[in-house]
């Protein structure tokens, strides 16, 4: 089995309180980074957007509508979440596997399939983190400064400022290094990133 799949599953099974929320943003994100590789119709991306505002429970009834009728594909939208991601990341992986020739790829061309399962793989420690290593923020480094940046960030997609975002919380008194750390991190970083999430109190 892929990695990408493999520590998926591993994640799913060690952290079964993980929101639906994470696992379609996760989903959303295989179909960000794929794409950014392979484009899709246009209409793709709008649908794009209306699976993250489902994910997030702001999405309209009738987007749905307008999404069954310009991309019939919905696994990474509608009905279970943990099945959304699973059938999410191995459909992106195939995905890969048939655009290198399958079977019959060039030896040199697997770098293209190995470099998407570890995208997979990073993605799933910058939304779910470690579930062996739970984490909590005190109440008194949420200062007014700390939560409006952070909502911002989240916001904006300005996920270059996180290290200020950081800044900000050390001088609030935060000495945790997983969430500075990861904080600081190169990434990716995502909607759904662990440490944003506790910061502006989503699951």
């Amino acid at each position: 089995m892929q990695k990408g799949m493999q520590e998926l599953i591993w994640m799913l099974q060690a952290n079964r309180q993980a929101s639906g929320r994470k696992k379609r943003l996760f989903a959303c994100e295989c179909y960000r980074h794929l794409w950014a590789k392979y484009p899709p119709e246009d209409a793709a991306w709008s649908v794009l957007g209306i699976c993250e505002r489902h994910a997030e429970g702001v999405a309209l009834k009738n987007e749905f509508y307008q999404m069954r009728k310009s991309f019939p594909d919905e696994r990474m939208a509608i009905g279970n979440a943990d099945e959304a991601a699973k059938t999410t990341s191995l459909y992106c992986l195939q995905k890969v596997w048939d655009s290198i020739g399958g079977e019959n790829h060039h030896p040199s061309d697997y770098r293209l399939y190995a470099e998407e399962a570890e995208s997979q793989s990073s993605l799933i420690r910058e939304i779910f983190g470690d579930p062996f290593r739970p984490t909590s923020v005190e109440p008194f480094w949420l200062t007014s400064e700390v939560v409006a940046l952070a909502q911002t960030i989240y916001e904006q997609r300005a996920f270059d400022r996180l290290p200020i975002l950081a800044d900000a919380l050390e001088d609030a008194g935060c000495s945790n290094e997983d969430i500075l750390t990861h904080l600081r991190g190169d990434g990716p970083h995502v909607r759904g990133c662990w440490a944003l999430d506790l910061i502006l109190g989503k699951s």
